[in-house]
């Protein structure tokens, strides 16, 4: 018998390739898993509603105007709070493949997700030049707990953030700057930039804008990046001037298209109401359980700035600041999910800075620092296994999937039956093909307790018993001003219809 006998050498690169493909991993499944789920038959989040509605609204209709004040809603409810570019894109899947609305919004928002993850792959291989830690850094956003949650819901979040990452290539792409795996040299930029890629990399940061109108950190790292760099300062003022050029041209086409109603979604009265007693236990949750990546995206950024190279820790500062939005009204963890992207670009980054680094032998070989980057990636893979093994997307599903049968079910009989009925919950309004009632019920309360919607015509109607029911979703966001809660109690019957778990899906009111 002959024994072959292998030896391998495990030096830190392979150490750094082998935690970054096990973080890596989990990822790949957590994006494939949240690819299945696209499929559930649940539909209870409040944002996909509007989206998913208003998409089928604009594909039933024609007219960009309905999305923003559709005219058949009671009371005036006003439309989404989006800008128009991925609802429109869905509208126009929805005609080109026949799918209902649910399924082609989320299948945009999912593939936005996974693109948004291979730019970011491919901003780490530009960075470094190292291809297969690269390709582990493309699977290392899907283990943020706020990607995970909302991967597989319509949003247009995806878009925006995919389209931002784009413009950051474009302009860190070609000779115009030195790769951070560079840094060492000391010099930050060489090269001029063309205008006209100034001015694609403008055009391409509007239209993330016109998904979604909170990104707007990959514009202005890239402003400041510039306005930073001795003999770019000119540079700066001309990306200004194209970004709001474009940016006022896209306001104006809104505004024709949609007869005056864009505009409306950035009326401050819409977040009327703010959560920062809510806002420290998210940004606790996501520091708790990303500590591991944090830290090392930390480190690299850290070194990045001692090399001048200040882009990504530009970009990343104003991604955080970005997240201030948590405090309005109604916004949740997913304003996060920028910043869960470039600190996996970061991550990726330190895997080959720290641990493919070759120093000279006047060098100090950093061990510490490699150990301790090895130690808190391969900690955040343990933790990502856990978070794949305790908690699924279908898990909603699985918990309310009877009580929407049947909460579904009910308001079919209403609506074939004719009887008077207020449905504010949009997925059953999509599925019973009454998109044109379809408003924004959450931003209506919000409007009726600051006082900027009259309160007295939904007054009347509950006291004068106008519905026999009155079905209200989410009912975390239920707002009711102290005078109509008090005619519900006094007109109206209230059960609650809970999931498996115990925990309310719907407030069904029914008349006294």
């Amino acid at each position: 018998m002959v024994l072959i006998k292998l030896k391998i050498t495990l030096t830190k690169e392979r150490l750094a390739l082998l935690v970054g493909a096990g973080l890596a991993f989990f990822g790949a499944l957590q994006l494939v898993r949240g690819f299945t789920a696209l499929f559930a038959p649940v539909s209870n989040d409040y944002s996909e509603m509007m989206v998913a509605g208003m998409a089928q609204q604009l594909w039933a209709t024609g007219r960009l105007e309905y999305i923003y004040a559709p005219p058949a809603a009671p009371y005036g409810l006003p439309g989404v709070q989006y800008p128009p570019l991925f609802i429109a894109l869905t509208s126009l899947l929805i005609k080109l493949s026949g799918l209902g609305a649910v399924l082609v919004a989320r299948l945009l928002a999912w593939s936005g997700y996974a693109a948004a993850g291979g730019m970011v792959g491919l901003l780490v291989w530009r960075e470094t030049n190292h291809r297969r830690i690269a390709l582990c850094a493309a699977f290392f956003p899907f283990t943020f707990w706020s990607v995970l949650i909302f991967i597989n819901g319509a949003r247009p979040d995806p878009l925006a953030l995919l389209l931002s990452l784009l413009a950051v290539y474009l302009y860190r792409g070609g000779s115009s700057f030195v790769p951070v795996s560079a840094g060492l040299t000391k010099q930050t930029s060489y090269g001029k930039i063309e205008p006209g890629k100034l001015a694609v990399v403008a055009l391409v940061l509007v239209l993330a804008f016109y998904s979604k109108q909170t990104y707007l950190a990959a514009g202005a790292a890239i402003f400041f990046d510039l306005l930073l760099t001795s003999g770019r300062r000119l540079q700066a003022l001309f990306f200004a001037g194209c970004y709001a050029v474009l940016a006022l041209f896209g306001l104006i086409l809104c505004q024709v298209l949609s007869n005056g109603a864009f505009a409306g979604i950035f009326e401050p009265e819409r977040a009327g109401r703010f959560i920062f007693h809510l806002a420290p236990a998210m940004v606790g949750f996501f520091l708790r359980d990303h500590a591991p990546l944090i830290g090392v995206a930390l480190v690299a950024l850290f070194w990045q700035w001692r090399q001048r190279q200040r882009f990504w820790s530009l970009y990343l500062f104003f991604a955080a600041l970005a997240c201030s939005s948590i405090v309005k009204d109604g916004a949740v963890d997913y304003y996060f999910n920028e910043v869960a992207y470039l600190l996996s670009i970061q991550v990726g980054l330190a895997l080959v800075l720290f641990l493919d680094f070759k120093p000279s032998p006047t060098q100090n070989p950093k061990s510490k620092i490699q150990n301790l980057i090895l130690a808190l990636v391969g900690l955040q893979a343990l933790v990502a296994a856990g978070m794949f093994v305790v908690w699924n997307q279908w898990r909603d599903n699985d918990n309310f999937s009877e009580i929407y049968s049947q909460t579904q079910a009910l308001v079919r009989e209403y609506q074939q039956s004719g009887k008077p009925a207020l449905i504010w919950q949009n997925n059953f309004l999509i599925e019973t093909n009454q998109t044109d009632l379809i408003g924004d019920y959450f931003i209506y309360w919000i409007l009726l307790g600051n006082g900027h919607r009259a309160i007295y015509p939904f007054l009347s109607d509950l006291e004068t018993g106008r519905y026999d029911l009155i079905l209200v979703g989410s009912p975390e966001f239920r707002r009711w001003p102290p005078v109509l809660d008090a005619a519900l109690q006094e007109h109206y019957k209230l059960e609650l219809l809970s999931g498996k778990d115990g925990s309310p899906l719907y407030w069904l009111y029914t008349r006294r």
